[in-house]
């Protein structure tokens, strides 16, 4: 049976690495895209445009068409956030747009992802079986067509991650310094959307650095790369600098432990209701430092510096709970399909069950098909490879503790990708395409 089904397999792709055949697939499989997240957009009649984090990124993008600045309300400068979404919002409003604009520019990159995924896969493995292949595991995982029509920055952030990632494979296939060059701005770019790649941006400085000088590596994308990186991440830090008196990025990591982690892991640890382990939180600020919490207080470096403090050290006296906290996240992360969203978008409870089904079912074979592709040819993985790994890795770790699926698309279609490079040896996927053969 194991031998027919295989049989079956490689003659399937066999047809696929036709180009004819290819180019047909790939135009079905983006019309399903458009399709799917066309109907989430129109089904969904505006419901999801607003989530609870979307006014933090609006209010900024209207203060700075009306006064030039990020603030947060009338007079207190935007700390927590960094300017890439709100800048983008600030160019659609500019433009006439709105919130339906900005759902369908969104639905744009969502299904752009999707050709991202064809292209790169063939770059990597030589066969457009596999970049099929990736079409067809991003199609149907639906979570993403939800998140398409959110106005939050994930699906931004996620597709300036992935078209890096391509610049970087499509630079070193066809040894084009300028898409390297290309691919250094936008994972920059994608920095200042999310503070997420903070401190994966800055090792990436140290090691392009010591590259160049040791003669490993192409010096046009690793100046590229810091120019960039000194002119978004710096700028942006001498701005918040200029308003607050530090020298910052983000101050996220000020204010998350007692935000967000902390309450949390204070449920799971003392069991009560979250709103007892919030109100024990803003208790402690006051009783000890005379401060009343306010949710606009993000602003104020003095309160976060009292709120991190707090924050960690509850935190840092349960990291075994915290731990697992962690991971029970990080599963949520990888696997859950938030059904309650194709509830509201389609009102049907038989269509939740077959999405989240789907979703879930499509998610654990791209897990399981990258881990079992890349550890049965762990010694033949390039660097590349290496490197989408670790990034998938590093996203899956900086968002695990609040378990949120909408951060699953700053990794997905890496994973997506990664899964197809790493069974470039294998058979299944027909014959190389030759190097002067049009992909």
């Amino acid at each position: 049976m194991g031998l027919r089904v295989k049989h079956f397999l490689v003659k399937v792709m066999a047809v696929l690495q036709r180009k004819k055949t290819a180019y047909t697939a790939v135009g079905v499989l983006l019309l399903a895209q458009i399709i799917i997240l066309g109907g989430f957009l129109v089904c969904s009649n505006g419901e999801l445009y607003w989530q609870d984090d979307t006014s933090g990124y609006t209010i900024p993008a209207q203060t700075f068409l009306e006064q030039g600045k990020m603030l947060v309300d009338d007079t207190h400068p935007m700390i927590f956030r960094t300017p890439g979404y709100p800048l983008f919002l600030a160019a659609v409003y500019a433009a006439g747009g709105g919130d339906v604009a900005t759902a369908v520019i969104q639905c744009v990159l969502a299904a752009g992802v999707s050709l991202i995924l064809y292209h790169g896969a063939v770059l990597l493995t030589g066969k457009r079986g596999a970049g099929i292949l990736c079409m067809l595991l991003y199609t149907l995982e639906f979570s993403h067509a939800v998140f398409a029509i959110c106005i939050l920055p994930d699906i931004v952030f996620g597709f300036l991650i992935v078209f890096s990632v391509w610049c970087v494979i499509y630079g070193i296939n066809k040894k084009r310094s300028v898409f390297g060059c290309l691919g250094a701005i936008c994972i920059n770019l994608a920095l200042l959307v999310k503070p997420t790649l903070m401190y994966w941006n800055i090792l990436l400085c140290l090691l392009l650095t010591a590259g160049a000088l040791l003669k490993k590596i192409d010096w046009k994308p690793c100046i590229c790369y810091l120019l960039a990186f000194v002119c978004l991440f710096g700028g942006w830090s001498l701005r918040n600098y200029r308003e607050t008196g530090y020298f910052l990025f983000s101050n996220i990591r000020y204010v998350q432990f007692f935000r967000w982690d902390g309450p949390e892991l204070k449920v799971r640890v003392e069991g009560i209701s979250g709103e007892q382990a919030l109100g024990q939180f803003h208790e402690e600020l006051r009783n000890r430092y005379e401060i009343s919490y306010s949710d606009a207080d993000l602003w104020d470096m003095d309160v976060a510096g009292k709120e991190k403090a707090i924050g960690n050290e509850y935190v840092f006296s349960h990291m075994a709970g915290y731990f697992m906290m962690n991971v029970e996240g990080l599963l949520h992360l990888l696997f859950r399909a938030d059904g309650k969203y194709f509830e509201t978008v389609f009102h049907s409870g038989m269509l939740r069950k077959c999405l989240s089904g789907i979703t879930v079912l499509t998610l654990a074979s791209v897990y399981l098909l990258y881990a079992a592709g890349f550890l049965g040819s762990l010694k033949r993985q390039k660097g590349i490879d290496w490197g989408i790994l670790l990034l998938c890795m590093y996203l899956m770790a900086a968002t695990a503790s609040l378990g949120n699926s909408r951060y699953r698309f700053a990794f997905l279609p890496l994973v997506i990708l990664g899964m197809a490079g790493s069974w470039r040896h294998s058979r299944l996927f027909g014959r190389d395409i030759s190097t002067y053969e049009e992909i």
